[in-house]
């Protein structure tokens, strides 16, 4: 055992969590890995974590260390071994940086829907001019008739899906919840599209304050957590604010001055 292990995020948790269990489906990984990086995100020992396992052979190499999977791991140790060759400085932190970026990138573009893609759940759905003012700004020269947008402003559902983080929900929980992927939510509360699909931002607004108080404790701590690192504001932030629009600024809380307002209500479905 390593002496940095005793301080691990990880440390009293499953390890199924990181290796997965035998037989395990593709979406069944994805919230399983979701729910690993969440760990991983908030360890102070990560890198050293990583810096172990990067040095094993790459055939060896399985499961979730460091917060990045056996590929993530693999571009990685390519880039720190390219620096090694050439006598280059390791920048670590950096280096893995640049591969979620990339990552990401990768996925956006391989996942973002084409303009009038619409999916047979929009088409049974149809105008909803109700749900679609959640998450659409009108503009009052916009005078056309007809059915919504396929694609719509995703500002509303990340607000949405940051604000049950910080209320303690996680992202499994929520997919479970709105029917939509674990991956699908991570990528919209990170920001990485700036429009979403119409049925998910009915799904995620149909979400909103509707979900008990966590049932794990200690995943609520983690989900919580996570949102103070990043900045995430709670559902009370928006108080007899739209949370939809750009333009909205959410309350300073922690201010004396701020105005005390009861929380949002709950978006009629």
């Amino acid at each position: 055992m390593w002496r940095w292990q005793d301080d691990a995020e990880c440390r009293g948790e499953d390890l199924v969590l990181f290796f997965g269990p035998p037989g395990e489906r593709q979406p069944e990984r994805e919230a399983r890995e979701a729910a690993a990086r969440e760990i991983c995100a908030a360890c102070p020992v990560r890198l050293d974590c990583l810096e172990v396992e990067l040095e094993r052979p790459p055939a060896k190499q399985w499961g979730m260390w460091g917060g990045l999977t056996e590929d993530e791991r693999a571009r990685v140790r390519k880039r720190v071994m390219a620096r090694r060759r050439a006598e280059e400085p390791v920048d670590l932190e950096g280096i893995v940086a640049q591969v979620l970026a990339a990552a990401a990138a990768r996925e956006a573009a391989a996942d973002e829907p084409e303009p009038g893609d619409v999916s047979e759940e929009e088409e049974a759905q149809g105008p909803l001019e109700e749900a679609c003012a959640l998450v659409i700004v009108p503009d009052p020269a916009d005078t056309t008739d007809g059915p919504p947008p396929a694609l719509v402003d995703a500002t509303g559902p990340r607000r949405i899906l940051q604000a049950m983080t910080a209320a303690g929900h996680s992202l499994t929980t929520m997919a479970d919840a709105s029917g939509l992927t674990v991956t699908a939510l991570g990528k919209i509360r990170r920001g990485v599209y700036p429009e979403v699909r119409l049925s998910s931002a009915i799904a995620i607004r149909r979400m909103w304050g509707t979900l008990p108080v966590p049932a794990s404790a200690a995943d609520a701590e983690r989900s919580r957590r996570k949102a103070a690192r990043e900045g995430w504001v709670p559902a009370a932030a928006w108080a007899g604010l739209d949370i939809t629009d750009p333009d909205a600024v959410p309350l300073d809380l922690e201010s004396e001055s701020a105005p005390r307002r009861p929380l949002p209500a709950v978006p009629a479905a």
